[in-house]
């Protein structure tokens, strides 16, 4: 909601072309973490029409800890590689060069929140596993209102 919100207008085109390197790269990471959902329904399902809520624990458990590690693996290679990823995708010239800390930064503070993300897609997976949607569609609702009053 701030991007562009500067007093000059070089400065905010350079904010809003930051942020296409920034969400490439969050992005790509993230959705490399996208099996966990695929896999939670998949050891979930099986596990809930045998009634096998001993199975059931130990891949939610499994499952949600993998998330948070893969998640964390995403902060931790977004904040500690982030700027010198994003260089080699936008290279090294006159214009990328202010281009390439605005980018980073972003890039940061979305991959804060990607341990969130992971266990998010995990812990939706579960629900529709479940065949709960009302919890899934809630929590979307509550994301959006939280993003809507931030945005504010």
């Amino acid at each position: 909601a701030i991007v562009g919100m500067t007093t000059s207008s070089k400065s905010a085109v350079l904010q809003i072309a930051a942020l296409g390197p920034a969400t490439t790269l969050y992005d790509s990471a993230i959705y490399m973490t996208y099996f966990l959902a695929i896999a939670a329904t998949n050891l979930i399902s099986p596990a809930l029409a045998e009634k096998n809520w001993l199975q059931l624990r130990k891949s939610t458990s499994h499952l949600m800890g993998l998330a948070v590690m893969f998640g964390s693996l995403v902060t931790i290679v977004a904040c500690g590689a982030g700027k010198s990823l994003i260089t080699s995708m936008v290279g090294t010239s006159s214009v990328t060069h202010d281009i390439i800390p605005l980018a980073a930064s972003y890039a940061w503070i979305r991959a804060a929140v990607a341990p969130f993300c992971v266990v998010d897609f995990v812990a939706q997976s579960f629900c529709l596993a479940t065949l709960d949607t009302k919890t899934p569609a809630i929590a979307v609702a509550v994301a959006s209102l939280v993003n809507i009053v931030g945005d504010s």
